[in-house]
Order: C-alpha cells, then structure tokens, then sequence
C-alpha cells in the first residue's frame, strides 16, 4: 500500500470525524434532523430511493457543501480526468459512511451500544449489523477507488 492511500484514509477520517463532531453540536441527540427547523422534501424519489421517506434541506446542503469541498483541488489541476473525479467521489462515499456512523459512536446520546435499528429509525434497513447504506456506500467508494487507481 502506498503512502497515499494512507493519506487518502487520513483525510478521510479527519474530514468525517470534524463533519460528525459538528453535525451532533447541530442535532444532539435527534439524528436525521429531526428538531431542527428544516424543511422537509417528499416525494415519488425519496419514497423511493430514501429509508425514512423524506429528505431535509439540512442533509441536501450538507452534501452539496461536502462535494463542493471535494471538488476544490480540480481548479489547480491542468486536465481534469475521470479517474480524478472518480477519487474524489470515491472520498465524498467514504466520508458520508464514516462521517454517519463516527455520528453515532462519538454522540453521547448514543455510542456503540445503541447503534442498532432498534435505536436507529431513519435507518431501517440493516444487513450484517450495518445499515444497507453503509455497504452501498463502500461498494460504490471501492469501485470508484479501484478505477481511479488502476
């Protein structure tokens, strides 16, 4: 493994670790936003495509302000590349992964004793003791960071 992997890793966990921090001085003890005052999108799409049914602005702009951030090195490069873009979508995956469950372990609220679906509503499916979420999140993460490498 090279130095750089490391390095990716590195910024990943600091990157998701401050996000987690941060996201629970915000939230507290009411994950997915539940007391903020945020507005809240249903439709056919997060029926669909979500685990609780509806989105919230907070998350939206969170993960725009993340990729955002991400993106911010490609204006100092000469020629952007599929494989850059694909290493730096393969760190916003492996942020939201970290970030969310670092939300849990480091929430006093919380911790590893209460991260299961029993505690956790807005995660209702859950596979091998992780929310299904976190596996498709790894799984695109690894599959973009396999092809951003190779």
């Amino acid at each position: 493994m090279s130095v750089s992997f490391f390095v990716f890793l590195f910024f990943i966990f600091v990157s998701a670790c401050t996000h987690a921090l941060l996201e629970i001085q915000i939230e507290g003890p009411h994950g997915w936003a539940a007391t903020l005052p945020t507005r809240r999108f249903t439709n056919w799409w997060t029926q669909h495509f979500t685990e609780v049914g509806h989105v919230t602005a907070f998350h939206i702009l969170t993960v725009f302000l993340i990729l955002v951030l991400a993106h911010f090195p490609m204006f100092f490069v000469e020629h952007w590349s599929p494989r850059f873009e694909a290493l730096v979508l393969a760190f916003v995956f492996f942020h939201f992964v970290v970030e969310d469950f670092l939300w849990f372990i480091l929430n006093p609220s919380f911790g590893l004793k209460k991260f299961s679906s029993k505690y956790i509503w807005w995660h209702a499916r859950w596979m091998l003791g992780l929310p299904l979420g976190y596996w498709l999140g790894l799984l695109c993460g690894v599959v973009l960071y396999l092809f951003a490498t190779r």
